[in-house]
């Protein structure tokens, strides 16, 4: 035989073995799949190739199977991001509620510091007209000079509270 063209063989083995025990609240198994392929002629192994391939999985009757797959982990993740979406649509919800809030209630402190300004101004003429009719009754001599000045106390404090009220009406701008 010459080159030994007519020699060669090709051989292959392929096993397959598994066990697995189903219990009351689960179970759970190994499978082994081998394959051994060797190629020469009589004299010589030109080449031997082994493959070994194992599962190992376990099942627990409360959920499916406890092995991680890929799908499982892909389920898991979208599972995940639907929930943290949720999470950021509730948290834009709520800044947005208390930003019209806010607004809101800073429109009614706006309206209501008018309303005081307005008020205050009105007791402020109210206090200097009282003074003007104590003036002309002191004149005609029907009131003591006394209620004068204690109508002037009225009139300035009326007037620094319509000024405090102004400014805090005006907010910041006004302090610059």
């Amino acid at each position: 035989m010459p080159g030994g063209a007519l020699g060669i063989t090709n051989t292959t083995a392929t096993g397959n073995a598994g066990i697995a025990q189903n219990l009351r609240w689960g179970g759970g198994g190994v499978r082994v799949d081998a394959e051994q392929q060797q190629t020469g002629d009589q004299q010589h192994d030109v080449d031997a190739e082994s493959r070994v391939q194992h599962d190992v999985f376990w099942r627990n009757t409360r959920s499916r199977f406890c092995a991680v797959s890929r799908s499982t982990t892909t389920r898991q993740s979208i599972v995940v991001t639907k929930l943290n979406q949720d999470i950021s649509k509730s948290s834009c919800r709520r800044s947005i509620i208390n930003t019209l809030s806010n607004v809101r209630n800073a429109y009614w402190d706006y309206v209501f510091a008018i309303q005081a300004v307005d008020v205050a101004q009105r007791s402020l003429d109210l206090a200097e007209q009282l003074v003007q009719d104590n003036q002309t009754r002191v004149e005609v001599g029907t009131m003591a000079p006394i209620d004068v000045v204690q109508a002037q106390s009225n009139r300035r404090r009326a007037a620094a509270d319509a000024g405090a009220r102004r400014k805090r009406r005006a907010g910041p701008r006004s302090s610059r």
